[in-house]
C-alpha cells in the first residue's frame, strides 16, 4: 500500500508571511517540529492543485503517513502532524477545478480536534487532488485508520452501515442545563462525526432504567447519557434487569458530563490520559469520545442495604461526613458545582461538634504491598509510578452469537444473585455473623467512611487516581477521630481533595479489600449515599464487588 504522498503546494507570497502563518497556527492549533522526523517510510508521489489548514496555504509539503499520524513537511526544515486518533471524520468532493487543470478534481476534507494548550480545537485539513481516483485511494488509506470498532454487544460477523447512537438527555440536570449542553456542545460533533442518532428527554425518576430495560440492542451502537451520575446508573440497573443482560452490559455508554459531579465522566478521561475542565463544561471532550471510540470495563458492584434494598454501584459508597457534605449541598443546588464547596465550608466549619460518627466496620483485606503504595499517587503524578500497564486495558470481547439467557429480574438483588467477586460467590447478608478468621473488624469514632469503585468522585475530586476502573477489589477509606490531630487537620485535608493533597495525610487510611462493611451504632445517624443517591441514614450496608461490567466509552490512552 502506498505510505507516502508529495505535496506541491501553491507557494505563500515571502517567506516572511510563510513564518506568520507557522506562528499563528502553532500557537493556535498545531505545533511545529524540525524536519525530518524520526519515522521513515516508502515514497509515493501524486502533484495536487492546494492543501489548506484551517484557510492557510504553505509552501513546498512531504506528508509521511507514519503508525499514528500524518506527518506534513513545511518549508525546509518543519513538519506537523495530525495525529489519526484525532480525525473525527473524513469526506471527498468532486469538483471541476479552473487554472488550466483539465477533468475532475477531489478535495479531501479531514475535521480535526488537536490538543492545544490542553484543550481539543477545530482544525479542519482541505487537500484537492488533480485526480479524483488519487484522492479516493487516500480517503479509503485513512478511513482504516480512524474506523470505530464495532461495539462489543454486536457478534464479530455483524455488518454496520452508519453508527447510531441513543441519546438519553435529563432535561433537569446541572442547573437545567443539561438540555443546552447537548444542542450546544454534544450534537454538532454528532453531526460533524456522520452519527446518526436518536434524542429521548427523561420525565421522571427511574426513566432510564425502563429505557434500558427495553430498548432494542439491535439498533443502536451505543447510549450517550447527558446528565450526572445518577442517570448513568439508571441505565446500568435497567440492563442489570434484562433477561440478556450479558450482552446489555457489553452495550457502550458514554457519560456526557451534564450534571453537577459527572466522576464517571472525569474518571474516563484520566484513565485515557485526557485533559479535560474540573470545574468546567467537558462535554466536547466526552463527545469526541463517542466519534472516536474505545470499549472500556466499568465494574459493577453489589450493594447491600439495612433498609432499602439492594443496589447497584460504580462509584462510591459514603457514610459520615463526605456524605453528609454530598446530600447535605442538595439545598445549594442552584450554585452548581460549587454547591459541595459551601456546604463543606458550612460542615467543617461546625467540627467536631459534627461527624462524630460510632461505627463497626469489617472488611476483606487484599494484601499487595504495591497496590497500596499506589494509593498514596496523586493525579498528576506521572504515570508510570502508578505501574507497568496500569492504564492499559484488554479489549471487551464481542457477544458470542450463543450466549446465554438468563431470567428477566424484577430487582436488583435477583440480578446480583451469586454474583459477588469473593469466596463462594456470595456475600453473607447483613444479617449473618462475618468469619474471624478471614474478616478485620474495627469499631471507633469515624468522621467518616468511603468505599470506592473509581478515580474521581467528582469531575472536581481526584479522590484516588490508582483506582481502575475495572479494579475487582474497593478502596475503603476511613477517617477516624484518633488519628486525627485537631479540627483545622480535617478542614485542611477536605478542602484539598482537588488536588489531591488529602493523599499524603497519615490520618487517612486507604485499605484495598474485597468486601466490607459499615454498621452504624447507637443510632448515631449519618447519611449514606449510594452513587450520590441517599438510602435510610445511620442504617447498616455493605459493599463488594460483583462479576459483572458495563461497558463504558473512552478512548486511546493519550502518550505524552
Amino acid at each position: 500500500p502506498c505510505t507516502h504522498l508529495i505535496i506541491y503546494l501553491l507557494f505563500l507570497e515571502t517567506s516572511s508571511i510563510a513564518n506568520k502563518v507557522m506562528g499563528v497556527l502553532s500557537s493556535k492549533v498545531i505545533t511545529f517540529y524540525d524536519w525530518p522526523p524520526e519515522e521513515g517510510s516508502k515514497n509515493f508521489d501524486s502533484q495536487i492543485v492546494n492543501v489548506m489548514v484551517n484557510g492557510q496555504k504553505f509552501q513546498s509539503v512531504e506528508c509521511i503517513l507514519s503508525g499514528n499520524a500524518l506527518q506534513f513537511r513545511v518549508m525546509v526544515d518543519k513538519y506537523f502532524k495530525v495525529l489519526f486518533d484525532d480525525i473525527i471524520s473524513i469526506s471527498i468532493i468532486t469538483t471541476k477545478v479552473n487554472s488550466g487543470i483539465c477533468g475532475d478534481a477531489a478535495e479531501l476534507y479531514l475535521l480535526v480536534f488537536p490538543l492545544a494548550n490542553r484543550k481539543r480545537v477545530s482544525l479542519s485539513l482541505n487537500v484537492t487532488f488533480h485526480d479524483a481516483n488519487v484522492a479516493e485511494h487516500w480517503r479509503k488509506v485513512i478511513k482504516k485508520f480512524i474506523e470505530a470498532p464495532l461495539a462489543p454487544h454486536f457478534p464479530i460477523a455483524t455488518l454496520r452501515m452508519r453508527r447510531k447512537i441513543l441519546v438519553i438527555v435529563n432535561p433537569f440536570s446541572g442547573q437545567k442545563k443539561a438540555l443546552k449542553m447537548w444542542k450546544d456542545e454534544t450534537e454538532p460533533i454528532f453531526i460533524a462525526a456522520q452519527l446518526d442518532y436518536e434524542v429521548v428527554l427523561t420525565e421522571r425518576v427511574g426513566h432510564a432504567t425502563e429505557i434500558a430495560r427495553n430498548v432494542c440492542l439491535n439498533d443502536y451502537d451505543g447510549i450517550a447519557i447527558v446528565s450526572g451520575d445518577g442517570l448513568v446508573l439508571e441505565v446500568i440497573e435497567g440492563f442489570l434487569m434484562r433477561a440478556d443482560r450479558i450482552r446489555a452490559l457489553k452495550m457502550p455508554i458514554a457519560h456526557i458530563p451534564g450534571g453537577t459531579s459527572n466522576g464517571l465522566a472525569a474518571a474516563v478521561c484520566f484513565q485515557c490520559n485526557e485533559p479535560f475542565a474540573p470545574r468546567g463544561v467537558f462535554c466536547l471532550e466526552a463527545a469526541l469520545m463517542v466519534a472516536r471510540p474505545r470499549y472500556l470495563p466499568l465494574r459493577i458492584c453489589h450493594v447491600q442495604t439495612e433498609r432499602d434494598g439492594d443496589k447497584a454501584m460504580f462509584l462510591s459508597a459514603t457514610w459520615g461526613l463526605v456524605a453528609d457534605i454530598d446530600i447535605g449541598s442538595e439545598r445549594f443546588r442552584w450554585a452548581g458545582m460549587v454547591r459541595l464547596h459551601i456546604e463543606a465550608f458550612i460542615r467543617i466549619a461546625q467540627l467536631p461538634t459534627v461527624a462524630h460518627y460510632k461505627a463497626r466496620i469489617s472488611y476483606l483485606p487484599v494484601s499487595d504491598k504495591q497496590l497500596k503504595r499506589a494509593t498514596r499517587l496523586r493525579h498528576i503524578s506521572d504515570r508510570k509510578k502508578f505501574g507497568k500497564n496500569h492504564f492499559k486495558y484488554d479489549e471487551v470481547e464481542n457477544i458470542d452469537e450463543k450466549f446465554a439467557i438468563g431470567d428477566a429480574a424484577e430487582e436488583i438483588n435477583e440480578a446480583l444473585l451469586d454474583t459477588d467477586l469473593i469466596k463462594n460467590n456470595r456475600m453473607p447478608s447483613l444479617s449473618e455473623s462475618l468469619s474471624e478468621d478471614d474478616w478485620v473488624t474495627v469499631e471507633g469514632e469515624f468522621v467518616y467512611a468511603c468505599a470506592v469503585n473509581i478515580s474521581h468522585l467528582g469531575s472536581d475530586l481526584p479522590y484516588l487516581p490508582s483506582s481502575r476502573l475495572d479494579d475487582p477489589i474497593l478502596y475503603l477509606t476511613l477517617l477516624d477521630w484518633k488519628t486525627v490531630e485537631s479540627r483545622l487537620q480535617v478542614a485542611r485535608m477536605m478542602i484539598t481533595i482537588d488536588g489531591s493533597h488529602h493523599l499524603a495525610y497519615p490520618c487517612l487510611q486507604i485499605i484495598p479489600v474485597r468486601a466490607c462493611r459499615i454498621e452504624p451504632l447507637e443510632g448515631c445517624g449519618g447519611y449514606i449515599a449510594i452513587d450520590g443517591e441517599p438510602i435510610t441514614p445511620g442504617t447498616a450496608f455493605q459493599v463488594v464487588p460483583s462479576k459483572y461490567c458495563a461497558t463504558v466509552i473512552g478512548r486511546n490512552e493519550r502518550v505524552i
